[in-house]
């Protein structure tokens, strides 16, 4: 198996930067439900996908999550259609997620590598009539 090249599959990164409670909380992460922590979420109609990526925080957790078109009728499949979003829930709440916060992150990009046209950041998300 020396000198083989190993088959790379294209796939896609969220990267995010934001602060909360006094920490940073700076990462990229695969969007691939093979990622630790990562998980994938449909809506009722299977039009969109949410990535989730949960991260423990000094008794919380955080989950950041991004919304991702998924509908192969629609010209902008693969497109991100909601913004990365940072919401914080209390671990010491048994079984009811109470929601503490929510911001969205200071920074983030998504990245397709299989097609670039996809790429975005939340600089180019909120690009108005260009």
């Amino acid at each position: 198996m020396d000198g083989e090249c190993k088959k790379v599959v294209p796939c896609c990164w969220l990267t995010y930067d934001f602060c909360y409670d006094g920490i940073r909380h700076k990462g990229r992460v695969k969007l691939d439900e093979s990622t630790s922590g990562v998980r994938m979420l449909y809506d009722d109609h299977a039009i969109e996908v949410t990535w989730v990526k949960r991260i423990r925080h000094k008794g919380k957790y955080v989950e950041l999550s991004i919304v991702v078109n998924d509908d192969a009728y629609d010209a902008n499949e693969g497109k991100v259609v909601a913004s990365a979003w940072v919401c914080v829930y209390s671990l010491r709440k048994v079984g009811r997620r109470v929601l503490l916060s929510q911001l969205e992150p200071e920074r983030w990009s998504y990245t397709d590598e299989q097609n670039a046209s996809n790429d975005v950041s939340k600089e180019t998300f909120y690009e108005i009539g260009e």
